[in-house]
C-alpha cells in the first residue's frame, strides 16, 4: 500500500522515489510473497486439512489416481509433458453428449475417472 501524505504536488516522496516506482515495487514484493507461499503450500501437501476434499481423498486413497489425474491437469490447463489419452478420450466421449469440457473433466477427476459415475454426478 503506498503512503501518499508523504509525497510532493509532482507526486515524488522525499526520498525521491515517485510513486510509479514504489507502486511497482511493491508489486514485485506482493508477486515474491504470492510465489512463495504457493511453493509452501504445493511443497507441504495437507491432505487431513485440504484446500479441495476431493483431491485430498484421492490423494489418500487412490495415489496412483491422484498423481495421474494432477499429470492430466497439468497437461491441459499448464501444456505439461504427460499426456493421459484415455483420460482425453472420456472427455471427449462426455463433451460428445453435450457435457462442456470443464464439467466433464471435474466430473471424471471426482469419480477417479469412472465415466458412469461421472454421467450419473452430472445428468
Amino acid at each position: 500500500m503506498l503512503v501518499w501524505a508523504d509525497m510532493d504536488d509532482d507526486g515524488v516522496d522525499e526520498e525521491g522515489e515517485n510513486d510509479d516506482e514504489k507502486e511497482n515495487q511493491m508489486n514485485g514484493i506482493f508477486l515474491e510473497l504470492s510465489t512463495l507461499s504457493l511453493q509452501a503450500l504445493l511443497a507441504a501437501a495437507e491432505p487431513d486439512d485440504p484446500q479441495d476434499a476431493v483431491v485430498a481423498n484421492q490423494y489418500k486413497k487412490n495415489y496412483e489416481m491422484f498423481c495421474k489425474t494432477a499429470k492430466h491437469w497439468t497437461n491441459v490447463y499448464a501444456k505439461g509433458p504427460h499426456k493421459i489419452p484415455e483420460f482425453d478420450t472420456k472427455v471427449q466421449t462426455l463433451k460428445n453428449i453435450g457435457v462442456n469440457e470443464f464439467d466433464a473433466r471435474a466430473a471424471l477427476s471426482r469419480h477417479n475417472w469412472d465415466i458412469n459415475l461421472a454421467t450419473n454426478d452430472i445428468f
